[in-house]
Parts: C-alpha cells; sequence; structure tokens
C-alpha cells in the first residue's frame, strides 16, 4: 500500500504531470533488490511512445557500484533499432556507449521505457523503488492502446522476472 501510495505523491506526480499534463496515469510501483550487473535492456519493447519510469536508489551508487548508465537517444528510431541490434550481437557491456548516472538517496532518476539502460559493477543488496506513468488517453483508439500496453508490460514484466534477458 506505501508503494501504490507513491504514484500520488507531489515530488513524483508534478513531474509526471509536466510531461503528460493534469491527467497523467499512475500505473505501477514496485521494489526491487538487484546484485551484481543488469544487462543492457529496455522495459518495455513496445511502441507505446509514452511512458515512464522514476527510479530512486535507496544507497548511493556510482559507477564501479551499479549507477545507473544509459545510451542516450536509444529509445527514438533509428538509434533504437541500432542500440537492440549491439546489445544482441554480444558486445561487452562495458563498451556499449553510456552516460553514468550517480545518485544519492532521495535522488530520482527519470527515463523513458524505451531507453537502453544498464548498471554494472553492482555489489549485492542494490534496492530500488520505481513508479511507472503513462500519458493518459484522449481517443479510445489511445485508450485501447494504453490497455494493450499495460496487459503486455505485466506479462513482459512476468516474463522478465523469470529469469530472461528481454530485448
Amino acid at each position: 500500500p506505501l508503494l501504490a501510495q507513491a504514484l500520488e505523491q507531489p515530488f513524483l506526480l508534478e513531474p509526471a504531470k509536466a510531461l503528460y499534463g493534469d491527467s497523467a496515469l499512475g500505473i505501477a510501483t514496485y521494489g526491487a533488490s538487484h546484485t551484481g550487473d543488469t544487462g543492457w535492456h529496455v522495459d518495455s519493447p513496445r511502441e507505446h511512445p509514452r511512458e515512464v519510469k522514476f527510479s530512486i536508489y535507496v544507497g548511493p551508487t556510482r559507477a564501479e557500484s551499479g549507477a545507473l548508465r544509459v545510451w542516450p537517444g536509444s529509445h527514438r528510431s533509428p538509434l533504437h533499432e541500432q542500440a537492440r541490434a549491439v546489445v544482441q550481437s554480444g558486445v561487452d557491456d562495458a563498451d556499449v556507449p553510456a552516460v553514468i548516472c550517480p545518485s544519492d538517496p532521495g535522488d530520482v532518476i527519470v527515463f523513458d521505457l524505451r531507453l537502453f539502460h544498464a548498471a554494472l559493477g553492482g555489489a549485492g543488496d542494490r534496492r530500488v523503488i520505481n513508479a511507472f506513468y503513462y500519458a493518459d488517453p484522449t481517443t479510445p483508439q489511445e485508450e485501447r492502446l494504453v490497455r494493450e500496453q499495460i496487459v503486455a508490460d505485466y506479462e513482459w514484466r512476468r516474463d522478465k522476472n523469470r529469469g530472461g534477458r528481454v530485448f
């Protein structure tokens, strides 16, 4: 219940509204504990372009201790397809061009769900809280797409949590 309430907290909701207007749609929250490397991936392989993730790491992260790394611009075509091909080619995760996003408790990192990202060098128990927002649909077609997106994201996350790596 505490994490579900986070979607309505001003420190998350106000930036979501800045991105999507007053009708930003809070979709989900979850907490996770990561260990080791988290290879390059996207959080949504779907085409719906208006979805964003807020990540809050509980402890400090740095380049050598599992800080989030992002591949700038990889959420947009044609770079998205090029990034997917590079990641699937088996290149070493450390060789992918990246911007490292170190964080301290209280920092919030916001990024598009289609952005390729990773965390390398992380030790045990790298805890993070995540919140997801979509742009609220304004037409029946957008509503159908968002509903399909929510179902697809649920299934994708369920499968990802079974140990698969999704590109």
